[in-house]
Order: structure tokens, then C-alpha cells, then sequence
């Protein structure tokens, strides 16, 4: 025992068993995934006694039973908990491995204790099969050396793969730390889950045998997504809408936002979290004496807007107000001469990592 938003992608790679038409939307946000899957049933093993071992049948009612015959001598399922609070006691189990408290899951991890050999390979089975599913997952190791990574996979009612496998470790985005302990890597945990166009029957989670360490999973949660929305009507569905609110008939693209200007020099992902009904472009001449300028900005979705910075010639300028997936008109004052405003954000890209956007808008007055 070691001591210690949203991707939307087509499968459609050559020679892969994922099926062609497995439209998946990847989440390492619990939140991000209600959103995408509606209400949802969450297990979080929470009733159950300290130190029980499940039979994987409890919460059949639910729809949800548990595998281990995958593991190593068939694999226990062991309700474990923190044992120390604030930090960890002799099943090495930190509070940031559970997302909630007191109660997880594990094979390898015990209520008092831990041993390297079981592996902890859980198949949790969906009755009836659904649209989305997910879970949190805790105690993840480096990957590397002894420590093998932990695989999660999704599968449909007829054992073929939604969707490629997902390998997570301690240094995937995405990751929740703890803050005692001294911040060990393994006191964390993370969630991951998926919306998918093919029910999902099965989520498999692998983590190897006598590889000296061991992880705990917990909320287990399981729906079905809500019918569509559009709710500004341009056509294109608010779960890929970038640009919310746009005005009824206005001309959209695929990702929902008005034909415009994204402020360019970064990656089209990291443009997306600032885009421009107007200006058109970075630089833009205007009339003598023109006295202000109407900036017309949208926001991504996935902005952070804590992190949101203006300046106008190198002034603060303090008359913007972003909000995720918003939009709103700002009065730029200009002055005769050279005026240069600078715009900078940080959002979360759809692979879970944080990213920064920086526009620079050049207004030049005669």
C-alpha cells in the first residue's frame, strides 16, 4: 500500500471497437456533469456500518450492482473510512480521497488496514442501461514504476467500448487535493464520468495487483440526460452553444456564436473564451474625433471570471462584467491617438486543463 468542460468528440477512428457513432462528452466536473446529465442517482454507500464487505447486490433497488470477480482472489468490497481526522490512520484513507463523508469503496484498502496484493478492478452495472454515469475516484498513484495508473472504461449493453479508455493519476487535471498531511500526491481525489448517445451498461475501473498501492471510489451516480435545449433559438443546442443568448435571428456558426472576430493569436479552443461581435479585428481605424466604441464581447462558457482583467492604456478599466456564457455591449472612451485595450482571461479548456486567453484591440483615432 503506497503510504500516502467536457469534451465533445465523434468516434470515428479506423480499426477502433469504439462504435462509430458513440457521441461521448467527457467530464472531470461533478457539476459540469449534472448540468450535461440531468437529475441523477447518486450511491455514496453512506448507510452502510463501518468496516461491512458488500455482496455488490445492496443497491440492486437503485439500479447499480458491483463486480469484483476481476480482482485477485475475487476481491472484497470493503466499506473504508478516514480513520483520522485531519489526516490519516493505518488504511492510509485521507478525508480528499472521499467526496463524501464517512463512507467509500475499495478492495485493496480495508477498514483498519491495507495489503498491496488484491487489485481493485470494480465493474458497476447500470440497470437499465443509461446515458450517463460517473464516479469519483481517490488515492490515485503516479503511474509510474511500481504505482500503475487507474483505467476507467464504459461499456454498452453488449460488452462493446462507448468510448476510449480513460487513464487517471496524480497528475491528472482536474484533481481535488487535500490541504492536511503535509499534501501528500495521493490525497486526492477526482471525478469523471460521460453523457453518451449509446446507453452505458458497465463502468469498469482497473487498477492493478501488488503494485504497492490502492484507491477508494465513491458517489457512484447514474441518469438520464434531459431532453435538448435551445433555449435562444439559432439551432444549435445549449450543451454545445458557446455563445448563450445570441439575439433571435441572428446568423450563427456550428458553435452557436455570430460570425465575428475571436481576438485571435492563441488555439481555437483558448479563443473560444473571448470572442467579438465587434471590433472585427484587432486593429481598427475610426474617424477623427471619434469619441467612444461600442465593444460587443461574448464569454465562453467555461471562463473562470475571478481571473478576468481589463486595462486601457494601461489603466485598469473596470466596465466589464463577465459571466460564463453571457454577452454585453461595453462603451470603450477613446482619446485622438493610439488607444490600445487589453483583455485577459482564464478558462478551463475541454481536455480539463486551465488555459489563458489575451486580446489585444487596437482603436486608432485621427
Amino acid at each position: 500500500m503506497r503510504r500516502g468542460f467536457r469534451a465533445l468528440f465523434i468516434l470515428t477512428v479506423l480499426g477502433s471497437s469504439v462504435p462509430a457513432n458513440a457521441q461521448v462528452t467527457e467530464f472531470f466536473d461533478r457539476s459540469a456533469f449534472v448540468g450535461g446529465a440531468g437529475a441523477v442517482t447518486v450511491v455514496d454507500f453512506d448507510s452502510e456500518g463501518a468496516g461491512t464487505v458488500l455482496t455488490g447486490n445492496e443497491f440492486a433497488a437503485a439500479g447499480l450492482t458491483i463486480d469484483t470477480s476481476g480482482s485477485v482472489g475475487g476481491g472484497p468490497i470493503n466499506i473504508v473510512q478516514n480513520l483520522s481526522s485531519g489526516c490519516y490512520g493505518a488504511n492510509f484513507v485521507t478525508e480528499a480521497n472521499l467526496n463524501s463523508a464517512p463512507n467509500g469503496i475499495s478492495t485493496s484498502i480495508t477498514a483498519t488496514g491495507a495489503s498491496p496484493d488484491p487489485a481493485d478492478n470494480f465493474d458497476f452495472i447500470l440497470t437499465p442501461a443509461r446515458s450517463a454515469a460517473g464516479l469519483f475516484l481517490g488515492n490515485l498513484g503516479n503511474g509510474t514504476g511500481a504505482f500503475l495508473p487507474t483505467t476507467v472504461q464504459f461499456f454498452d449493453e453488449f460488452g462493446v467500448e462507448i468510448a476510449p479508455p480513460r487513464i487517471l493519476s496524480d497528475t491528472t487535471p482536474g484533481l481535488i487535493f487535500g490541504t492536511a498531511c503535509g499534501r501528500p500526491r495521493w490525497d486526492n481525489r477526482i471525478f469523471y464520468g460521460i453523457t453518451s448517445g449509446i446507453p452505458i451498461k458497465t463502468i469498469k475501473v482497473r487498477n492493478g495487483a501488488s503494485d504497492g498501492d490502492g484507491i477508494t471510489i465513491d458517489d457512484v451516480q447514474f441518469g438520464d440526460p434531459a431532453a435538448p435545449v435551445d433555449a435562444d433559438g439559432d439551432g444549435v443546442l445549449d450543451n454545445v452553444d458557446a455563445c448563450l443568448g445570441t439575439e433571435l435571428g441572428q446568423p450563427v456558426g456550428p458553435d452557436g456564436c455570430p460570425p465575428g472576430f475571436d481576438g485571435g493569436g492563441q488555439s481555437a479552443t483558448v479563443n473560444g473564451f473571448l470572442r467579438y461581435a465587434s471590433p472585427a479585428a484587432n486593429s481598427t481605424a475610426l474617424p477623427a474625433e471619434t469619441p467612444a466604441f461600442n465593444v460587443f464581447i461574448f464569454y465562453g462558457k467555461t471562463i473562470l471570471p475571478a481571473t478576468f482583467e481589463a486595462t486601457l492604456n494601461r489603466v485598469p478599466f473596470a466596465g466589464f462584467t463577465p459571466a460564463p456564457g453571457a454577452k454585453e455591449r461595453v462603451t470603450i472612451p477613446l482619446s485622438p491617438g493610439r488607444n490600445v485595450l487589453v483583455l485577459r482571461v482564464s478558462g478551463v479548456t475541454p481536455t480539463g486543463r486551465t488555459a489563458t486567453e489575451t486580446d489585444r484591440l487596437v482603436f486608432l483615432v485621427p
